[in-house]
């Protein structure tokens, strides 16, 4: 009685990947025009597909971002790379995209690139030394963008200095900040060296961006009171009409009474 007993469960066990398959072939969805489209979760009698019901009870917050693992840092990912998907990252993207990015902007900023196109082919055309051409690109580049961030034309240390702090805080948030997401406040002491660097990157930030910040926001005070921005722009050269901090400014966010962003926003967010 027991070897058919186990004949029978070997056949069993035999089958089983074919059923398996057959249930997958089966379960293949087909697109409009006929084509075959990516095998779905997998069905099984009695039970439906599975994995949907996780999909439809918790879509919400599986499709929106993690909590930012940076908050002792300062940033309360009030950003668009780090905010949750919500009434607060449109304002920011569509502030972002409308005033900066969007193509009808970029006569806007022609004489910005125009400027550092003048720098950079100046640079190369210098008879003292051969020109290091990624490096003077590189430089160029970060030009241009403190331009169109800060509205200021920085000289180039000043900008070496915006670029290094930028640099060290994105390269210390993707390479130790992770060990912070899971249980900051036992990671954040068994880590007190790597917390030190990160809090240091980001003093360094903060001391870099907020006199740029606060010289455009004294601009922009005297703008509203009648200055003129094409005045102003005549009495301080180096000074851009337009720039993406400007139109951080007058930015309330939603659900707060109509909030401000505070200067560590701003920070984060330039």
């Amino acid at each position: 009685m027991g070897t058919p007993l186990l004949l029978l469960v070997a056949l069993l066990l035999l089958l089983l990947p074919l059923v398996v398959v057959l249930l997958a072939h089966r379960g293949a969805r087909k697109g409009k025009n006929g084509g075959r489209l990516p095998p779905g979760p997998l069905a099984v009698p009695f039970l439906g597909r599975l994995g949907r019901a996780p999909r439809r009870s918790s879509g919400a917050a599986l499709a929106d971002r993690p909590a930012p693992a940076r908050a002792f840092l300062g940033e309360t990912g009030c950003t668009v790379s780090r905010a949750g998907y919500g009434p607060v990252w449109r304002l920011l993207r569509r502030n972002l995209v409308a005033g900066t990015l969007h193509p009808s902007r970029a006569r806007l900023f022609a004489p910005a690139r125009a400027w550092a196109r003048r720098v950079l082919v100046g640079k190369l055309r210098a008879p003292e030394a051969p020109p290091r051409v990624m490096e003077e690109l590189r430089c160029a580049t970060s030009s241009l963008l403190v331009l169109m961030c800060f509205g200021e034309r920085l000289s180039e240390p000043a900008v070496r200095d915006v670029a290094a702090a930028q640099r060290n805080l994105v390269l210390f948030a993707a390479h130790h900040a992770h060990v912070f997401a899971f249980c900051p406040a036992v990671t954040k002491r068994l880590f007190r060296r790597r917390l030190r660097m990160g809090l240091a990157a980001r003093r360094r930030q903060k001391e870099v961006f907020m006199p740029l910040i606060d010289a455009r926001r004294e601009r922009k005070k005297q703008v509203d009171k009648g200055g003129g921005a094409v005045a102003l722009t005549n009495k301080a050269p180096t000074a851009f009409e337009h720039s993406y901090v400007d139109t951080l400014f007058d930015i309330k966010l939603p659900g707060e009474e109509g909030c401000r962003l505070t200067d560590d926003e701003l920070v984060s967010l330039c």
